[in-house]
């Protein structure tokens, strides 16, 4: 009697995982899958604020000496026009900056001395500041 008990009935199938899914296959080189990146230009290495007109050449023309004598007097470094302390006697302490040579000047103040000169007082403060020779 204990034979016919599951009689009829097929037996159960082993329940099987689903399978984890597939990770996106990657395009291969060369062929063609892959959508072409944009090209994108070059910026260029400096940007000129003059808008596009040739800016002064400040270097010192060969054979002079880079720190020489101004109609002012003697150009100093930057370093020591910062510092109120040790700025020469000849400086005048309101209008240091007239003592950086043209190089260093167009280095702090990204312009010539007599685009500088041109600029409204307050304009000049505010720069002066920045550079700390004020």
């Amino acid at each position: 009697a204990g034979a016919g008990a599951g009689a009829g009935v097929p037996p159960a199938k082993p329940v099987k995982p689903p399978k984890p899914a597939k990770p996106p296959k990657k395009p291969q080189a060369g062929a063609g899958a892959a959508a072409p990146q944009p090209v994108v230009p070059k910026r260029p290495a400096k940007f000129s604020r003059s808008g596009g007109k040739e800016e002064p050449n400040l270097q010192p023309a060969p054979g002079t000496n880079p720190v020489a004598q101004s109609a002012n007097g003697r150009f100093y470094p930057l370093s020591q026009l910062q510092d109120k302390n040790s700025c020469p006697p000849n400086v005048d302490p309101k209008n240091r900056e007239l003592f950086l040579s043209d190089l260093d000047f167009m280095g702090v103040f990204g312009m010539t001395k007599d685009q500088y000169k041109n600029k409204a007082a307050w304009q000049k403060v505010v720069l002066k500041k920045k550079a700390n020779l004020f």
